[in-house]
């Protein structure tokens, strides 16, 4: 045989070879897609069960068996099963999956208010504002007006940039109940828009029934606003004994130190504000180092071992990353109370992040005995 012939030979066959693997490697996908399009719903209940043996957080599943129920005519079930699952992940931080499951929760019952309600809250929460505007304005279209409902819409107006409409929905929120979340959001939402003698009051209100560090500083940059540069003073003052790395209350306090004729002491926060950034600067470099022991925590909690991971971040130096974390497996460990503490402590060192407010706030809710 030619030489010519053999090497030809040899590249049919590593040709079939290939095909070959490409099938072997391409079946399991090929078997998902034929249980997901085609299957018999009691094959398919059985293939997603087996799933969830295999992975019991798999919000794919939890759709996969809810879809299989529900073609099979047990609706009812599959609306039961995916609540349950949205309602757990909600409460423990598991925001995408929430959503996945409430979404297909209200594609099987699109006129439940109490559905579209708790789809808006995960799609708040997990940060699809657009897409939770209209699930919450349909569930109050529905007949759903209570509280919670309006202080989620108004958050989720407020962050499309609907500012007039949010306003509007957080003080129906607080008619219909004044609780600590609405006059807090309402205050902050003022505040953010220069409405510093309207923010003032609720402000002070929310801080009268929860003195941390975040509530202060909002109020005492509202104090400084509206021109009370001896509350705001006193306020910074109070921030500082709380977060004593708090710089945007170092830099309040100096700029409401310059203004009472207190130069000195607005040098001497300023000169804390620089120490503080370099402090800031090196904490970051020490992050990085530490990047692989949060991914570590974070690989933990994906596999269930919520108490280690807790161990694990508690032993890190204190950092945004490992502290928003921290919160995460305190939410998985039924702990909203600790996972507060650390966003308190994450928001202390980012002062400006929204999304640890947001996920602050939440915390605070299940907290004061907020179901979902």
């Amino acid at each position: 045989m030619s030489d010519s012939k053999r090497c030809a030979r040899r590249l049919r066959r590593g040709g079939e070879a290939f095909a070959l693997s490409i099938v072997l490697l391409s079946a399991p996908a090929i078997a998902m897609q034929a249980i997901s399009e085609g299957a018999d719903p009691v094959e398919r209940e059985a293939h997603y069960r087996r799933e969830l043996l295999a992975d019991p957080e798999s919000p794919e599943a939890y759709v996969g068996l809810a879809r299989a129920l529900a073609d099979g005519g047990r609706t009812e079930e599959a609306l039961s099963l995916l609540t349950r699952a949205g309602d757990r992940w909600l409460r423990i931080g598991a925001y995408e999956g929430a959503q996945a499951v409430l979404e297909l929760a209200v594609e099987l019952r699109p006129d439940d208010a109490s559905l579209l309600a708790r789809l808006g809250r995960a799609q708040t929460l997990n940060r699809n504002h657009r897409s939770a505007v209209a699930s919450l304005e349909r569930a109050v279209e529905l007949g759903r007006r209570d509280a919670e409902v309006y202080a989620y819409l108004g958050t989720a107006l407020w962050e499309v940039g609907r500012l007039d409409e949010a306003e509007a929905r957080y003080r129906e929120s607080l008619a219909i109940e004044r609780s600590p979340l609405g006059v807090y959001q309402l205050g902050r939402l003022l505040l953010w828009q220069g409405r510093y003698a309207e923010a003032v009051p609720l402000l002070r209100e929310v801080a009268g029934v929860s003195a941390s560090a975040d509530i202060l500083v909002d109020l005492a940059d509202a104090q400084r606003g509206a021109g009370d540069v001896e509350g705001a003073i006193s306020t910074y003052r109070r921030v500082l004994a709380r977060a004593p790395g708090m710089i945007k209350a170092h830099y309040g306090l100096a700029t409401v130190l310059r203004q009472s004729g207190d130069l000195a002491g607005a040098r001497g926060e300023l000169e804390t504000v620089g120490r503080l950034h370099e402090e800031s600067e090196e904490r970051t470099r020490r992050e990085q180092r530490e990047k692989g022991e949060i991914d570590r925590a974070r690989e933990m909690l994906r596999d269930n071992r919520v108490g280690e991971a807790i161990a694990q971040l508690e032993s890190l130096t204190a950092s945004v990353d490992a502290l928003s974390l921290l919160a995460r497996a305190y939410l998985r460990n039924g702990d909203p109370a600790g996972a507060g503490r650390a966003l308190e402590e994450a928001i202390a060192l980012d002062p400006g992040n929204s999304e640890l407010r947001r996920q602050l706030a939440e915390a605070r809710r299940l907290a004061a005995g907020g179901d979902s």
